[in-house]
């Protein structure tokens, strides 16, 4: 089933702010508060929720609380269709994406914006991410690792040539020239969609000052959740080899699966590089909580992509 919307029908604005929506109503409402106290004029800029199949529709409980806010519905499981959706039903030059659980920055849109308005072949923005823990003065080993490993906007755009839906910015005429995000992915496809979109020419750009706050994950559990979701969405990419190497023989294709999956059994000193970058800032024990994290993530990894690989359905969330 398409998107279904809900919300009043306004004059186009020059940005929409784009963000798929499911089972985080409350996180949801800081995000939707924070947009409303933008710098940039609330006439410039509209925003479309897309929710993706949650237990309660996030428009029966936010709609009169943010009547400016235009909530849609995207069946198809993934927050790419859920972007998607969003893309065909605004006409808007530009486009910022961000998700239900961050907290921009006061001037994240004004910023986002007129970096690509100051550069006609400017197609991309990609923008900080900030994560901070619940407690800065007691972050959790949990919460650590996140702060030191995920998100890293500037680094993604360097050394992957993308950068995340979590504060993106793009021009429409990129999605034409590289099409839009690739729904079969449920993880992964903001970088699946950068890398194309460099092919296809499109220019990005790094912009500090287009700050996106995130909380970090607080548990082991979420942390094992993300890993799951991520590695899910690694072995997706690599499906056409996997589909090659299934029609050279099926016993060649368990092969290489068990081959891969000896490879994964024990971490590399690169899934230690940036703890080491930590070192005047984290204590013995917060390093030795951290490491300990890395490691038994390592084989979440490791084991959820031998399921995968073995035809487990990646996880959507």
């Amino acid at each position: 089933m398409g998107a279904q919307g809900t919300g009043p029908a306004q004059q186009q604005p020059e940005l929409c702010v784009i963000i798929p929506h499911y089972n985080d109503h409350d996180r949801l409402a800081l995000c939707l508060e924070a947009l409303c106290a933008q710098t940039l004029a609330p006439g410039r800029f509209e925003v479309i929720v897309v929710d993706n199949g949650s237990a309660e529709d996030p428009a029966d409980r936010l709609s009169q609380r943010f009547g400016r806010v235009r909530f849609l519905r995207e069946e198809k499981p993934g927050s790419y269709a859920a972007r998607n959706a969003a893309l065909a039903q605004s006409d808007s030059p530009f486009l910022a994406f961000t998700d239900s659980d961050c907290v921009p920055g006061s001037a994240w849109l004004a910023h986002g914006l007129q970096r690509l308005a100051d550069d006609a072949g400017l197609g991309a923005v990609v923008g900080r991410i900030e994560i901070f823990p619940a407690d800065p003065s007691r972050p959790r080993a949990a919460e650590l690792f996140d702060m030191i490993h995920n998100l890293r906007q500037e680094a993604y755009l360097r050394d992957e040539r993308f950068g995340a839906t979590a504060n993106l910015f793009v021009r429409r005429g990129a999605f034409d020239q590289a099409g839009v995000f690739n729904e079969a992915m449920r993880s992964g496809g903001d970088m699946e969609w950068g890398r194309r979109a460099h092919d296809a020419g499109v220019r990005f750009l790094y912009a500090p000052d287009a700050l996106v706050r995130h909380p970090a994950r607080a548990d082991l559990r979420e942390l094992i959740r993300k890993a799951r979701r991520t590695t899910g969405g690694i072995v997706q990419k690599g499906a056409e080899a996997r589909a090659a190497s299934r029609r050279r023989g099926r016993l060649r294709h368990s092969l290489h699966n068990l081959r891969s999956a000896i490879r994964l059994l024990a971490p590399t000193r690169r899934s230690f590089a940036r703890l080491r970058a930590y070192d005047g800032e984290l204590s013995t024990r917060q390093r030795a909580a951290v490491a300990a994290v890395i490691v038994y993530l390592h084989y979440v990894r490791a084991m959820e992509r031998v399921r995968v690989r073995f035809g487990g359905p990646p996880e959507r969330r």
